[in-house]
């Protein structure tokens, strides 16, 4: 028996021994590649945004939307002195990879219910048309668009108070409105600005 006791335990610390050899070889070979399999590379982002006021401080009036452009034109006044809408310079500015971005916007209106807004290029043309402002709620700014390093890109963004042809002083009479600016890079880098009436 005592043979047997002895070859008993003999075997034992063999298994164990290949037991743990097999397992760190398993781990060693996991645990190694060739030089180079995997690269990391990380995008250097730099985002300038700036929002500035370039006709504003009028009281708005409600305003038909085929006459937005005239009024743009003419400052945001219509042709008796009153204020047909307000307008933003949005500048985006990128100092970082070149990168595609796109930009939303989130309004907070208070005693306001009919506000729109639309977005031109730096020509003047329409990049975003008109949009219902759904208060509370993040909206397009327009398509994506890419820039390069060390440039920017400028847009108007116009809002005004559509004309329904009734009385809408108990709607949209002595309103506020604020808003947020965010473009977002293809590498998921925000930034942000904000304005208000």
């Amino acid at each position: 028996m005592k043979p047997n006791k002895f070859m008993l335990i003999i075997s034992i610390l063999t298994m164990l021994v290949i037991l743990i050899g097999s397992t760190f070889a398993y781990f060693a070979i996991s645990a190694s590649s060739t030089e180079g399999a995997v690269a990391t590379e990380a995008a250097v982002i730099n985002i300038k945004l700036d929002v500035l006021p370039l006709y504003t401080g009028n009281g708005l009036i409600p305003t038909n939307d085929t006459d937005i452009n005239i009024a743009y034109q003419n400052q945001c006044v219509d042709k008796y002195g009153s204020g047909a809408c307000s307008a933003y310079t949005i500048k985006v500015g990128n100092d970082g990879q070149d990168t595609e971005f796109v930009g939303t916007i989130n309004f907070t209106l208070e005693d306001i219910t009919n506000f729109k807004y639309l977005v031109l290029d730096n020509n003047d043309n329409v990049y975003q048309s008109a949009v219902v402002v759904d208060a509370g709620n993040e909206q397009s700014l327009g398509n994506k668009f890419s820039l390069a390093s060390g440039t920017e890109r400028t847009f108007t963004l116009i809002m005004w108070l559509p004309n329904f042809n009734y009385d809408q002083s108990g709607d949209d009479a002595n309103g506020n409105f604020s808003a947020t600016v965010t473009y977002t890079s293809a590498f998921g880098s925000r930034v942000t600005g904000t304005f208000s009436s």
